[in-house]
């Protein structure tokens, strides 16, 4: 695996720690105003089918990944749907760009969190959000 690869492994969201009652990229879920149908196939993980967040592209055929599907590809060693070794690359700008349409709920809404964020800042959010679960320290 290419070290640039294995570089930006740490940068890759760990959806479990927002949620761990997903079994897969929870995100589509949380869109606002948007219905699943109405969601552009580019910005869709193309093996969790789930909305990308913190996306990677495959540099072989350019194929987006989701952050979560990406920690299992490199975990498992599995191969990108183009059949080759999936070695991750910085998504398109056009990508970004494209993404920058949907907003998305916290995903701590259920615990009172009314806060709506772009694609770009979710993440961010998260992290600071009032009302997220923090883990036992013992």
């Amino acid at each position: 695996m290419n070290t640039e690869s294995n570089k930006d492994e740490s940068k890759h969201l760990d959806v479990n720690k927002y949620n761990s009652t997903y079994e897969c990229n929870p995100f589509t879920e949380l869109l606002v105003n948007c219905k699943r149908e109405d969601i552009d196939t580019e910005v869709l993980c193309t093996f969790c089918k789930g909305i990308l967040i913190q996306p990677t592209m495959c540099a072989q055929c350019d194929m987006g990944i989701c952050s979560y599907c990406y920690n299992k590809v490199l975990n498992c060693g599995e191969k990108c749907q183009c059949g080759e070794t999936f070695i991750g690359t910085k998504p398109h700008k056009l990508l970004l760009k494209l993404l920058k349409r949907y907003s998305f709920r916290c995903p701590n809404y259920k615990r009172g969190c009314n806060n709506v964020q772009e694609h770009d800042e979710l993440i961010n959010h998260m992290d600071n959000c009032n009302y997220k679960i923090e883990p036992c320290k013992n």
